[in-house]
């Protein structure tokens, strides 16, 4: 235990006691506050302080930054005029602030490395060392007392206290598992005498096995933004009795914690929680088993122990919470509607009131109310940073970057998406951006590929890994979502990736997940039309359709893709497709004269019924529609797609023979593959023959990943033209239009 002026620091509880108050810090700041108060008076480079506590952390100078600034704001210090943490630019951190230690404890931060390597062997000489002590101070096995004369002995029955397993993927709580552990021996030692754990398993391999032994296990997991315990109680070797214990935030104290689980060590096991969510018992019972259901079965399972927990407790508010965020995914959105407008939130606690903004503002935000989401989005980022609840404060950043991508606030995306990683890492991340990574159904962030949130091939590790760890799990409704994103992985092969999707569609139909459903369904027929199966798509989509209660933001990218569809069947058909083709141009011109397709698809729209009639030489019509898209992606600041239309724009030119005018919109080096051979078309038949097959050498340098055999022979005929010297009258014909590239960022079809 530390003091300072008017501080007390206890590291092991991560607690700092000042006037009465206990503040619990987050396990970093804790961490962050020990180093200093290990080694007061010595600077502490930066770079110490990270390779101590982030050593394969992402972000970890920020998140450094972040942690020095939340500590000086517990410690009410300034650091323009501090009194505890000097700053010493370029250099460091200094402690200045004279420290008592009230008790001698092990200075494990300062060796974090050494912990973290040796911490099984550290532990069994701990626990090896407290049990010589506990067998040559104190009597294990019998309490004796006199009674009318004579003596009586009182056996207590032994509990083993095993190591809590910690599955969280975090660090930070394997400490978290060993105080609970010695908590939890102390607390159960007036009706337990406390074994020994590493005695005990090598016990088990003898034939005979210690009588009257109760032995509790445990692991910890995440599900749902909360945590929760998982455990076993095993008396006298019979059949192990399970329970959970739901936690709303691991820094609270242990002592209500450790006094629910010693109730579970002298009754029957079931399970319970620290957040108070009814009175009534069966009600609790119920909702504690929806969120566990919810997590490994899905919505279907869980949806019938939340009505369970309403019919026990009509304000039962954190079931009917649950119950409205499990209606809308199912489709009946009225339905979700009246449960959310039926919660109170006056007599509610913070955990509660947080998570209905951030479910709330969800649901409105599948509405399309933008206005609404961010009443919400503000009231529940309040909230969760009050509480400091790092999962909760995940998804409300989440919620702020799929609201800021629908209003194409590129600036804000970024820094919700940047502080989504700070806090829960690249899972989270992948989870959102994966699903963004194909274009025109859902076009890409503008600059996309400059500033990508998104690194793929690590995104492919992270959901690998996730994967494994969801299916040893066993939690169905988080392995769902992570086969979806692996589907979306454009680096996967693809046989894996359709693999993936179909697996994770058949997931969603079997936990009752309608919205994710539609979301796959739609993703399904897009990636059907990357592959030109164009007859493929139709049916999946035709499938989305039948569907009941679409979104409207759904049903018209459906028509889109639909329309999409119809127009591969055009393009790689070698008779001409009239169904095909007036079914196509229908639903584009369906789309582009809807206000509510709004301004993005309907740009989309207009460039993809552009292609089409390029193929039908319509150039006339083309340009014009190709004009009105280049408009919206300029005032949106979609770059991406601005270079597509860019280079639809340059192809039309070359075949109405506006060579200098088509060369005006190609950069001295082309981002885009089109761009870069059209350019060298217009050089050519400007008469810039060397410089055409300059740049054409150039583009197959640059573009050696993307470049065709058609290519090829375009560059091929350039080289053999000029040393014939003879005029290359079949250039616009061997030009590869526009549609011959449908997505730059994933594959190049011939």
């Amino acid at each position: 235990m530390y003091q300072f002026k008017q501080f007390t620091f206890e590291p092991v509880l991560e607690q700092l006691h000042v006037d009465e108050q206990i503040v619990t810090l987050r396990p970093k700041v804790a961490q962050l506050l020990l180093l200093f108060l290990d080694q007061p008076g010595k600077l502490l480079s930066r770079e110490e302080i990270l390779s101590q506590l982030w050593l394969h952390s992402e972000y970890r100078d920020a998140a450094l930054t972040q942690s020095i600034q939340e500590l000086r704001k517990h410690l009410g210090d300034n650091a323009q005029n501090p009194r505890f943490i000097k700053t010493y630019p370029q250099k460091g951190y200094i402690w200045i602030s004279p420290v008592h230690r009230k008790y001698k404890i092990a200075r494990f931060l300062n060796r974090i490395n050494f912990f973290r390597s040796n911490f099984v062997s550290i532990m069994m000489l701990f626990i090896t060392m407290i049990g010589v002590v506990l067998s040559l101070s104190l009597p294990n096995f019998f309490v004796k007392k006199q009674q009318q004369g004579a003596h009586v002995t009182v056996s207590l029955p032994t509990l083993i206290v095993m190591d809590i397993e910690n599955l969280t993927g975090k660090v930070e709580f394997d400490w978290w598992g060993f105080t609970l552990q010695q908590q939890l021996k102390k607390g159960a030692g007036h009706a337990f005498s406390i074994g020994n754990e590493a005695t005990f398993i090598d016990q088990q391999n003898d034939t005979h096995k210690p009588d009257k032994t109760t032995v509790f296990s445990a692991s910890l997991t995440q599900q749902q933004q909360r945590y929760v315990l998982n455990y076993q109680i095993t008396r006298n070797n019979q059949v192990p009795v399970y329970g959970q214990l739901f936690s709303e935030n691991l820094t609270a104290p242990l002592d209500s914690m450790v006094t629910k689980l010693v109730q579970q060590l002298n009754g029957v096991v079931q399970p319970v929680s620290t957040e108070v969510v009814s009175a009534n018992h069966d009600s609790r019972i119920s909702y504690l088993s929806g969120l566990h259901a919810l997590t490994h079965y899905g919505i279907s399972a869980a949806s019938p122990f939340f009505q369970a927990a309403l019919l026990h407790d009509d304000d039962n508010q954190a079931a009917r919470l649950e119950l409205a965020n499990l209606l809308w995914k199912t489709g009946q959105y009225s339905l979700a509607q009246h449960y959310f407008d039926g919660i109170d939130l006056d007599e509610s606690d913070e955990f509660l009131t947080v998570r209905y903004h951030l479910y709330y503002g969800q649901f409105l935000l599948h509405e399309g109310r933008f206005d609404s989401v961010e009443v919400s989005l503000a009231k529940s980022m309040q909230f969760a940073n009050e509480l400091k609840h790092r999962s909760l404060l995940g998804q409300v950043y989440q919620l702020e970057a799929d609201l800021a991508w629908l209003k194409f606030d590129w600036p804000r995306h970024h820094r919700a998406v940047q502080n989504m990683k700070l806090i829960n890492g690249g899972l989270s991340v992948s989870l959102l951006e994966s699903q963004r990574a194909f274009y025109i159904a859902n076009p890409p962030e503008a600059g996309l590929e400059q500033n990508t949130e998104l690194d793929i091939e690590d995104n492919l590790k992270v959901i690998n890994r996730a994967i494994h760890y969801y299916q040893q799990q066993k939690q169905l409704a988080p392995l769902m979502k992570s086969y979806f994103a692996l589907g979306q992985n454009y680096q996967a092969p693809l046989e894996l990736r359709k693999e993936a999707l179909y697996k994770s569609l058949n997931m969603a139909k079997t936990q009752g997940n309608v919205y994710l459903q539609q979301q796959i369904l739609l993703y399904l027929g897009f990636f059907h039309i990357q592959l030109h199966e164009g007859n493929a798509a139709l049916t999946t989509l035709w499938k989305l359709e039948s569907m009941n209660a679409l979104s409207a933001n759904i049903a018209i990218q459906a028509e889109f893709l639909i329309s999409m569809a119809y127009m591969d069947n055009v393009l790689r058909a070698d008779i001409f497709d009239k169904t095909s083709f007036i079914n196509a141009k229908r639903g584009f011109e369906k789309l582009i004269s809807d206000n509510k397709s709004g301004h993005i698809t309907q740009a989309n729209a207009q460039l993809l019924l552009a292609w089409l009639l390029v193929h039908q030489q319509d150039y006339t019509a083309a340009m014009s529609l190709t004009d009105q898209a280049i408009t919206t992606y300029k005032a949106y600041k979609f770059v991406d797609s601005l270079a597509y239309a860019h280079y639809t724009k340059m192809y039309i030119l070359l075949q109405q023979e506006q060579f200098e005018h088509s060369l005006s919109f190609a950069t001295e080096k082309p981002k885009h593959k089109l761009t870069a051979i059209y350019k060298s078309a217009a050089q050519w038949q400007l008469g810039h023959f060397d410089r055409a097959i300059k740049s054409m050498t150039e583009t197959k340098v640059r573009f050696h990943l993307q470049w065709q055999s058609t290519d090829q022979n375009l560059l091929h005929h350039f080289i053999e033209a000029r040393n014939e010297g003879v005029k290359l009258d079949s250039l616009p014909q061997l030009l590869p239009p526009p549609y011959s590239v449908y997505c730059q960022s994933e594959w190049v079809f011939e």
